[in-house]
C-alpha cells in the first residue's frame, strides 16, 4: 500500500473514531433512554439510519471496485490470526473496508464466500461500534453478543441491501459476484461425490423464501435499522449485571421505536393491524435463524475439508452458531 493509500485508510478510521467521540460529547446517549417519548423514538430511528449510512459510505478508496483478480488476492491478506476481541476493537485489521457492489457480474467462486464473511464482519462491527450502548459494554460482553447474534445480523444486512434490486439472475454477494437462482441440476446428478461448495451454492439459490416476508410487509430502511439493532442486543442472559441492564434498556427503546414508527407510517391502520404487522416482523427471526444454522453447517463442512479457509473470527463465530 503506498503512502497516499495509507493516509486514506487512516483518514477513514479517524472518521469513525471522531463520530464516536462526537456522539458522547453531544449527548447522543440521552437519545436512548429507557422510557421513550414519541419524538425521542423518532430521533432514535433517525440516529440508527444515519449510523447505517455512514458505515455504507465509509470504504477504502483503494478497494472501490474489486475485480475477480482482486478478490483472489484479498483472500491471502485477511486477518486470520486476529481474535474476536481485537477484531471488534480494530475491524480494519480483519479486512479492508472494500466498497460493496450489489451486482450480478460473474458467478460465485470460493473466494467470494471468504470475502463475504470477513468483509461483512467489518461492516457489522463498524455499525455496532457507533452505538453508544454497545461501547458501554465490556469487551467480554461485546464478544458474547457477537458470537450469538452476528450470523442473524449479517443476514438482515444482506437482505436490507438486496431487497429492492433485481434478483432475476441470482443473489449478489457484494463484490460483483452472485449465486445463480437457477442451478443446473445435471451438475449434481453427474457427480458421484458432491462437493460442499456445490451444496453451498445450491443452498443460496433457494433463499428467496427469506425475502418474501420482508417484501410482503414492505419493510423499509428505518425498520431494517431498528430490526438489526434489536438483534445485536439479544441473548443477554449471560452478560455481566451491567451488560444485561444496558441490553434491557435499549431493547425496550427499540421495541417502542418500532411501534411508534409503525403508528406514524400506517396511521390509517387500526391498532390490531399494526400489532399484527409488528408481530410478523419479529416472527421473521426464527426463519432467519434456521437459514443461518444451515449456512453455518455447510460452511463449516467446507472449512473442515479444506475447501475454504475461514480461520480466525469467522470460524469462531461459525462454531458459536453451530453450537
Amino acid at each position: 500500500m503506498n503512502a497516499e493509500s495509507l493516509r486514506d485508510t487512516r483518514k477513514n478510521n479517524a472518521k469513525l473514531n471522531e463520530l464516536k467521540s462526537e456522539e458522547l460529547d453531544s449527548g447522543v446517549l440521552k437519545v436512548l433512554p429507557c422510557h421513550e417519548t414519541h419524538k425521542q423514538s423518532l430521533n432514535l430511528i433517525d440516529f440508527l439510519v444515519s449510523m447505517s449510512r455512514i458505515c455504507n459510505d465509509n470504504f477504502d478508496p483503494n478497494y472501490e471496485h474489486v475485480t475477480l483478480e482482486d478478490t483472489i488476492k484479498l483472500d491471502k491478506i485477511y486477518g486470520r490470526t486476529i481474535s474476536l476481541e481485537e477484531g471488534l476493537q480494530f475491524p480494519d485489521r480483519v479486512a479492508p473496508r472494500i466498497k460493496f457492489r450489489w451486482t450480478c457480474e460473474r458467478t460465485i467462486i470460493k473466494e467470494d464466500l471468504t470475502f463475504a464473511w470477513y468483509r461483512v464482519f467489518v461492516q457489522i462491527a463498524d455499525f455496532a461500534n457507533l452505538l453508544p450502548q454497545f461501547r458501554q459494554l465490556n469487551i467480554t460482553d461485546q464478544c458474547h453478543l457477537f458470537r450469538h447474534n452476528f450470523a442473524v445480523m449479517s443476514w438482515v444486512y444482506f437482505l436490507q441491501e438486496t431487497k429492492n434490486i433485481d434478483r432475476e439472475l441470482g443473489y449478489p454477494f457484494g463484490n460483483g459476484s452472485y449465486v445463480p437462482m437457477k442451478i443446473d441440476e445435471s451438475e449434481y446428478k453427474c457427480d458421484k461425490e458432491i462437493s460442499a461448495f456445490k451444496q453451498v451454492k445450491k443452498f443460496y439459490s433457494k433463499i428467496d423464501s427469506i425475502y418474501q416476508p420482508f417484501l410482503e410487509l414492505d419493510v423499509d430502511e428505518k425498520e431494517f435499522c431498528i430490526f438489526k439493532t434489536l438483534l445485536l442486543f439479544q441473548f443477554e442472559e449471560n452478560l455481566s449485571d451491567e451488560g444485561r441492564k444496558i441490553c434491557h434498556r435499549i431493547n425496550d427503546s427499540l421495541i417502542e421505536a418500532l411501534w411508534v414508527y409503525q403508528s406514524a407510517r400506517f396511521s390509517g391502520s387500526s391498532y390490531g393491524e399494526r400489532a399484527k404487522r409488528q408481530s410478523k416482523i419479529l416472527l421473521i427471526v426464527p426463519k432467519i435463524n434456521h437459514a443461518t444454522q444451515k449456512e453455518s453447517d455447510l460452511t463449516l463442512l467446507m472449512s473442515v475439508f479444506g475447501e475454504l479457509n475461514l480461520d480466525g473470527i469467522p470460524k469462531d463465530l461459525l462454531f458459536s452458531t453451530a453450537g
